[in-house]
């Protein structure tokens, strides 16, 4: 679990919570009524559910049983799911006196990881990472942009903090950053180095006396380096 920032000191015991159990809504057939998971395949929350894969919870419906060949109707990219959760998000947090630094969200996770970081002008404490927990569950809740189980885990960005936006790469140029990419560029994987610039299509690193220029849309992830000499 991420560390809290005392304002430059870490301190573990960043608060979490796991939100239980969200029940998925009613799965219909093609005629409107119930689907039974044997007349024919149906979907269930964008799942594309396979005959006789699904079981029965209470007088909610039907859903498909773990690891029952349940095929994803669409795929939508993780990152546009980060960005609808944070706008959602980010007006309860900016409430709270706190900043959205960036939002993680893990849907292959069992259950799936919903991770929020925030930040503050004097640092973040645990206590003010279960305020914002406490109210960004209800927010959840409600609004159910999440239509499964998950756990909901809420932190500091810490020291060794994942750059999200341009204005954060703005701001720790000059820092070490260990950039991860989704593609080999240059047959790299992975590259170690002084952040020299950051714009909003690319990021450019220096390592090993060479200068490379990463695309955005090849970055993975992008964490700060700490230095403590």
């Amino acid at each position: 679990m991420p560390a809290a920032d005392f304002g430059g000191r870490r301190a573990a015991g960043a608060a979490s919570v796991d939100d239980g159990p969200v029940r998925p809504p009613a799965a219909r057939d093609a005629g409107g009524g119930i689907g039974n998971g044997r007349d024919r395949p149906f979907f269930v929350c964008g799942w594309r559910v396979p005959k006789g894969a699904c079981r029965r919870v209470g007088a909610e419906g039907w859903v498909p049983k773990i690891g029952a060949g349940c095929v994803p109707k669409e795929r939508r990219p993780v990152n546009r799911r980060e960005r609808e959760l944070e706008q959602l998000l980010e007006p309860t947090v900016r409430g709270l006196g706190c900043e959205m630094w960036g939002i993680e969200y893990f849907p292959a996770g069992r259950p799936p990881m919903l991770r929020v970081y925030i930040d503050a002008p004097d640092g973040v404490t645990v206590d003010d990472c279960e305020r914002v927990s406490h109210q960004l569950s209800g927010v959840l809740d409600v609004e159910r942009p999440i239509r499964s189980d998950f756990t909901l885990e809420v932190s500091s960005p810490g020291l060794d903090r994942v750059l999200f936006k341009p204005e954060q790469y703005a701001a720790y140029v000059g820092e070490d950053v260990d950039v991860r990419l989704k593609f080999p560029l240059e047959g790299l994987r992975k590259v170690v180095g002084r952040l020299a610039g950051a714009t909003a299509s690319e990021v450019v690193v220096e390592a090993e006396g060479a200068t490379l220029a990463v695309p955005v849309d090849q970055v993975r992830r992008t964490r700060v380096v700490p230095r403590f000499d």
